[in-house]
């Protein structure tokens, strides 16, 4: 995505791109290839993160969230699903046993 961004940032440095017909595209530009350029440097510390998560010995899960189910919902959308009977099938079974989720959830999606 670096080599991406300075391509980008290279048309930034041409006599076309500074004439009053492409101001606008000179602003998007901008800030298209600043962005694409941050969003790499963050992609490049998450990898290097994540091989150093898998090269270590010390466990990085958090026990407690690993064992729990969490049910996100946009937050312009409200659920018309009672998960009340999955929480408690869940609630009754111990964690190393599967369990299949699928009859407790809606048939139609929305």
């Amino acid at each position: 995505m670096s080599y991406y961004a300075s391509t980008l940032k290279s048309y930034l440095k041409q006599s076309w791109i500074s004439a009053p017909r492409s101001d606008f595209l000179y602003i998007l530009l901008t800030k298209f290839s600043n962005d694409l350029q941050s969003y790499g440097d963050y992609l490049c510390n998450q990898n290097q993160q994540v091989k150093a998560n898998h090269a270590s010995k010390i466990l990085v899960v958090n026990e407690i969230d690993a064992e729990t189910l969490k049910v996100y919902f946009l937050s312009n959308q409200k659920s018309t699903f009672d998960f009340e009977q999955l929480v408690n099938a869940l609630n009754a079974t111990e964690y190393w046993v599967s369990i299949q989720i699928d009859s407790y959830c809606p048939s139609q999606k929305k």
